[in-house]
């Protein structure tokens, strides 16, 4: 089974407008945005059109899809399984690779309203029933391929939504040929495949900036009356003779001459009043906290806290404490929804239910481990140091032994174990075996082998990561134990 797009090796040419700043872009979002709010397809085109007015904007997209492509990931699993999931990943998108596949479904995801779609390449095509059932099982997948989201449509179409809900390049796409992540979609049915990406959020807003801007800018403009003058005692005969003079003045003695106006009255006083309407803008005063503004709604509507962007010299971690640290990680982790909803999808479309696959964050994993021993070790001091009095005698009643207490720590995590007599001595692999143990997918592949659906085999964890030079690299380790050894439980026994 091939696939079904049409386009060929050669990638299709980028077109933009020509560079300019953050009001060209809000000027042209507000005088040429689309008016049609349905229709998506036409909004993401001229969205992505009119991003290269901002010579920023889009060197912050290009950082953070990079980023994003450029995540480590891992399989483990089955050593024949987890090879084939791994190359199915590593040659993504025709064998250009998963860094390019990932950068390009990732940039669909923050500038499309319509999202990114990926296209899945089974080993033979699924036969579904009219309404939208498995006549067989569901083939493996071979390849994955990212689609040109200009070129989807969904069909609205009664009782052809569920199994063919997709129109793609004149073709009729059922429900298990492809799958789609979308940036903050709505919560009715006929918003639901539609999102709110964070390009359109930036245009949004720099829509608002343009008109404050404008408004303040008014000024300016060469038509703009200066001031208004305000005068009393003196009526409009006077007036005019006062500014004919003043004009023979500069006629006779040019523009040198002090081109005063005096108006004399007899019988009442003169009294003047001059109102200044020109002013010098905000903008101009605070151009510098204006612009960290736009920076900064940038960076919230992408997801990552400004200094991913523009380090500053304070912005090294040796500047800042360790909360602030872990609290900036922890916020880029919870803000980051792209990973996340990636993971999700090939966890579910694409890789087998007995390979686990995982993007990788080491800051935050590490993190999250540590505070979970240390949430064990936390607890069991507590219990052990939890007693009762007798205020007769003074005796203490202690809640847990002190092998009691080793006991609940050892079967909290393997770590733990040396500080009780096993069955079989302490290794170096008891936390990965536990660790693989508590993996749904290692839980599957194990329920199977004692059900006699899967063989014994031995288990890999194959990695995937790009180096700061740009080389990617794929890293293999075969797990020292099998899947009839991860059957078997693990029993504990307290020394006396």
């Amino acid at each position: 089974m091939a696939s079904k797009q049409s386009r060929l090796q050669g990638e299709g040419r980028q077109r933009g407008g020509a560079w300019g700043g953050v009001l060209e872009l809000g000027g042209r979002a507000l005088s040429q945005g689309p008016s049609d709010g349905a229709d998506v397809q036409g909004s993401d085109k001229w969205l992505n059109e009119i991003l290269f007015c901002d010579p920023v904007l889009p060197g912050m997209i290009a950082k953070l899809t990079s980023a994003l492509a450029g995540q480590a990931w891992k399989v483990v699993g089955g050593r024949n399984t987890a090879l084939r999931v791994s190359h199915v990943l590593e040659n993504a998108d025709g064998g250009r690779g998963w860094f390019h596949f990932c950068e390009a479904v990732g940039r669909s995801y923050l500038c499309r309203d319509m999202g990114s779609f990926v296209e899945l390449e089974r080993v033979y095509a699924p036969q579904v029933d009219a309404d939208g059932g498995l006549r067989n099982v569901l083939a493996p997948v071979t390849a994955l391929y990212n689609m040109d989201s200009t070129k989807a449509r969904w069909v609205r179409a009664q009782g052809a939504s569920q199994t063919n809900p997709l129109r793609y390049e004149g073709q009729v796409w059922g429900q298990y040929d492809f799958f789609h992540l979308v940036d903050w979609s709505g919560d009715t049915d006929a918003t639901r495949r539609r999102g709110y990406c964070p390009l359109h959020r930036c245009v949004e807003y720099v829509k608002l900036l343009s008109l404050i801007t404008t408004w303040e800018h008014g000024n300016l403009d060469p038509d703009f009356i200066d001031a208004i003058l305000l005068l009393t005692g003196a009526d409009d005969e006077q007036f005019n003779q006062a500014m004919a003079a003043r004009e023979q003045v500069i006629e006779s003695r040019g523009n040198a001459a002090k081109r005063l106006a005096v108006i004399a009255n007899l019988s009442d006083e003169v009294k003047a009043e001059l109102l200044f309407l020109r002013r010098r803008p905000e903008s101009l005063e605070q151009f510098e906290a204006r612009v960290r503004m736009i920076y900064e709604v940038y960076a919230m509507n992408l997801g990552r806290d400004i200094t991913f962007w523009f380090p500053t010299a304070n912005s090294g971690k040796a500047y800042r404490t360790k909360n602030e640290i872990l609290g900036e990680e922890r916020a880029s982790v919870e803000s980051n929804v792209f990973h996340p909803k990636l993971q999700e999808a090939l966890q579910r479309y694409v890789i087998p239910q007995t390979v686990h696959f995982e993007i990788e964050n080491p800051a935050v994993s590490d993190r999250d481990e540590l505070f979970r021993l240390r949430e064990f070790a936390e607890v069991a001091k507590t219990l052990y140091e939890s007693h009762q009095s007798d205020t007769m005698t003074g005796d203490r009643q202690y809640l847990v032994t002190r092998d009691e207490m080793r006991l609940y720590l050892a079967e909290a995590d393997a770590r733990f174990g040396r500080l009780t007599t096993e069955q079989k001595s302490v290794s170096q692999t008891d936390n990965d075996m536990d660790l693989a143990r508590a993996l749904p997918a290692v839980q599957t592949l194990v329920d199977g082998y004692r059900r006699g659906w899967w063989p014994d085999e031995i288990l890999i964890e194959r990695s995937w990561e790009r180096l700061p030079s740009g080389r990617e690299t794929v890293a293999q380790r075969a797990l020292p134990w099998s899947v009839a050894e991860l059957a078997q439980p693990k029993i504990w026994v307290v020394a006396e």
